[in-house]
């Protein structure tokens, strides 16, 4: 005798929430990238020499209203996000291994961004289904500003491209001679 198959159940409410969501981040990331020039904020390398991540400078799990904000993703390389290809790394910076070395930079080099994102993070929503489709919205709206590359309209929304601060150029050239400083005393 055969067993009749089980009947798939319908994903519940917060399923189909959260599947939207997860849509509008991964949208994000790429318009993050495309923003970025598919470059490394930290070093300045891209693409095809490295591989490139969206890190969330806000956590994602701990801010989910901000998961899909492109102003809180930053473009890095595989390297200064995990610290190579396939794991992080106990020596060297990075993202991951060295948070709070990582904020002090992002605050030094985009302090604006920084300090709206900070408020940002104070905010609170209500995470239903018509704020994430509201979300996937403007994400769309962006992405078709970047394809038809009106650019006015872009440097007035979410896109504009980070801005470092005045000694950004001088806080990169600092860390790139700090990693050079250890790679040559060991």
């Amino acid at each position: 005798m055969k067993k009749k198959p089980k009947k798939k159940k319908p994903p519940t409410k917060q399923q189909l929430i959260e599947k939207l969501r997860k849509k509008c981040v991964t949208r994000a990331k790429v318009l993050a990238k495309r923003r970025d020039g598919y470059k490394c904020l930290y070093c300045g390398v891209g693409k095809p020499q490295r591989m490139i991540h969206s890190h969330h400078f806000y956590h994602e799990g701990l801010n989910k209203h901000m998961s899909a904000d492109v102003k809180n993703l930053v473009s890095l390389c595989a390297t200064h996000h995990q610290g190579g290809k396939w794991m992080r790394s106990n020596s060297g910076f990075n993202f991951h291994n060295s948070p709070t070395e990582a904020k002090e930079w992002f605050d030094k080099t985009y302090p604006d961004v920084s300090e709206r994102l900070k408020i940002r993070s104070q905010e609170k929503y209500t995470l239903d289904m018509s704020y994430w489709l509201e979300k996937e919205k403007e994400l769309l709206e962006l992405e078709e500003m970047l394809d038809r590359g009106i650019e006015d309209e872009i440097e007035n929304s979410l896109m504009a491209s980070f801005t470092p601060a005045e000694n950004g150029d001088e806080v990169i050239e600092n860390e790139v001679n700090k990693i050079l400083d250890e790679t040559l005393t060991t």
